[in-house]
């Protein structure tokens, strides 16, 4: 032993040190945003929303942008890109339809995709068991970007600290860093009106120890989603919109978001002017108090 310290350790902790000489490799994204790099290479990344709030339809755009280079204003950085999606809650035919859809969203076709994307579901699966899966998967398919939707499923206690802090640092950050690819985790946030924080101690992990947390919210008037960055450990990204066509296909909604929030800022503009003409008319003097204000100033003159 080394001052007490294993050689395993001393050799571990020798490579802890960050030397200001040597060349480390540069960060690496997987997408872009009006072309603002984001989600990092060995990093962890959250989409948090309410139930029904576009969550899973982010998720087919993010692919649908990885296998056809591009979904609007979202790019793909790297080509040839592969992903691992993990469905913890839903059923194997409703994943299946995720898929039909990214291809529908990307113009290419079920073959394409299952050369770049490998869909896996786990909702049969134990939380221990889910751990062991998603090793396995990541070892097998070698994945660039690995997608787990529904995070919470693997966690035996979301409000448990050491269960919470054990899943994020001791087996995402870790695997994520080890297979040297980008992990996003799909979390609720807490129930009430709007986005509030990621759900329990699990999201407030995620919020602190996590590169990005990406936000949805839907407005239930508009059945717009406007997906957010609240927070982004690099450049600040712009948020976007998108809405759904008839068969529910995730479609842009910028310039629809544009024209409601332009009618709204007139609609402002006008009940300030509206105020401020039902101020002067409260405030403005009547004839009887002006005529009495003139005789007074002319008979000051007399």
């Amino acid at each position: 032993n080394f001052g007490g310290y294993s050689p395993e350790l001393k050799k571990k902790l020798d490579l802890c040190v960050v030397g200001m000489k040597t060349e480390y490799p540069e960060n690496k994204f997987m997408l872009s945003v009006d072309d603002i790099p984001v989600i990092s290479q060995s990093d962890v990344h959250t989409i948090g929303a309410k139930q029904k709030a576009g969550k899973t339809s982010l998720i087919a755009i993010m692919i649908a942008a990885i296998l056809g280079g591009s979904w609007h204003r979202v790019k793909c950085l790297e080509k040839g890109m592969s992903v691992l999606y993990i469905d913890t809650e839903m059923k194997k035919v409703d994943t299946q339809q995720l898929g039909f859809k990214v291809v529908e969203m990307s113009g290419t076709d079920v073959d394409t995709l299952t050369e770049s994307v490998h869909f896996v579901n786990f909702r049969p699966l134990t939380p221990e068991e889910m751990k062991d899966g998603i090793r396995y998967f990541v070892s097998l398919y070698k994945p660039r970007l690995v997608i787990i939707d529904g995070i919470v499923d693997l966690c035996a206690n979301f409000n448990d600290v050491e269960a919470s802090q054990d899943l994020v640092i001791n087996f995402l950050m870790k695997l994520a860093e080890i297979e040297q690819c980008a992990i996003i985790n799909v979390l609720h946030t807490n129930k009430s009106d709007g986005y509030t924080e990621l759900r329990g101690h699990l999201g407030a992990f995620f919020e602190q120890k996590g590169s990005t947390v990406i936000k949805c919210e839907k407005d239930d008037k508009s059945n717009i989603v406007t997906v957010s960055f609240p927070t982004h450990r690099y450049a600040p990204v712009p948020e976007f919109h998108f809405t759904f066509n008839e068969n529910g296909i995730p479609v842009s909604a910028d310039a629809q978001y544009q024209e409601i929030e332009n009618a709204k800022q007139m609609s402002k503009d006008e009940q300030k002017a509206a105020e401020k003409i039902a101020v002067y008319e409260d405030e403005k003097p009547s004839f009887e108090v002006i005529e009495d204000i003139f005789s007074k100033v002319l008979k000051r003159k007399v």
